[in-house]
């Protein structure tokens, strides 16, 4: 019995061991998790509520393009950088803050020009949102708050709780 007690010992051992190696070299987390190259669509409504009138105007927020998220720092698994490369238009540079299978993306501004009822205006905005991991799809959920401007004066306010962006990996 003691041959046999030591053998099946020995089977566990190993097969902890082999869960434990599993587990520390195969389990993605943080930076490491989100890095790599993916294509994505973006969509959802802006709200702009111009001074001069009592009825908010939805914009549509449409856009794909190409998106790298790369580590910021090799020492710390948490920093990642976010480059957005819309086809056809701007790249928007973002950092973050990873844990497990989600991000936390740092405000950061963007500007556009918005023409509504054949006037053009500059919307001012400062951007937040939250990305998750599922397999190799992030799902992207930001926030815009901010200004519309003509001639550098305030003409309105432009918000949205609900831009989504989808991004497949392109491995």
């Amino acid at each position: 019995m003691t041959q046999s007690n030591n053998i099946t010992k020995h089977i566990l051992k190993t097969i902890a061991t082999l869960i434990v190696c599993n587990l520390l070299f195969a389990c993605q987390n943080g930076a490491s998790l989100f890095s790599g190259n993916y294509s994505y669509k973006t969509s959802g409504n802006t709200s702009v509520k111009l001074n001069d009138t009592n009825n908010p105007i939805a914009i549509k927020m449409d856009e794909i393009g190409q998106m790298d998220i790369k580590a910021l720092n090799k020492n710390h698994n948490d920093s990642i950088i976010i480059i957005k490369n819309k086809l056809g238009g701007d790249i928007n540079i973002l950092t973050a803050f990873a844990k497990g299978d989600s991000f936390w993306i740092r405000p950061y501004n963007i500007e556009y020009d918005l023409t509504i009822s054949s006037t053009t205006y500059k919307a001012e905005v400062v951007v937040n949102g939250i990305g998750e991991m599922y397999d190799d799809i992030i799902v992207l959920t930001e926030t815009y708050n901010g200004v519309i401007t003509k001639n550098d004066e305030i003409k309105g306010n432009i918000s949205s709780d609900a831009i989504t962006t989808v991004a497949k990996s392109n491995k």
